[in-house]
């Protein structure tokens, strides 16, 4: 089985690898395996910082990484080729934060599930005995 590593910060890259490897799949050569080689912005749990009082990485190296954000890195390639420009980019962000902020809204506006749902929709429904 094939493995090809990819620039998981390159939106571009992840796209031309992975229609490669369903090409492949499709065409019956069998699976691939992409390792996309990216980086989390945020912790990687919640409350990382206070379980090792201490940041387990820099400042330096978050920045760093946010120089290579795949929307940012993304958006300059867009703008690079013609195919959008800054004002359309800002236009889909601002469309995105608004459907965020209404998903947000009904989130915190439901009704927590009750607890015979537990399992639902988690891995087979029924759960088998």
């Amino acid at each position: 089985m094939p493995g090809v590593l990819v620039d998981g910060q390159d939106v571009m890259a992840m796209y031309e690898a992975t229609v490669e490897a369903v090409r492949r799949g499709r065409a019956g050569q069998g699976p691939t395996l992409l390792e996309a080689r990216t980086y989390r912005f945020g912790e990687h749990s919640e409350g990382m910082n206070r379980i090792l009082r201490e940041p387990y990485r820099t400042d330096e190296e978050v920045e760093h990484w946010r120089q290579r954000d795949p929307i940012v890195l993304h958006s300059h390639w867009l703008m690079e080729q013609g195919i959008a420009s800054q004002e359309q980019i800002e236009e889909v962000r601002s469309e995105v934060a608004e459907t965020m902020e209404e998903a947000l809204q009904f989130a915190r506006e439901s009704p927590y599930p009750e607890a015979d749902d537990l399992f639902t929709d988690l891995y087979t429904d029924p759960l088998p005995v």
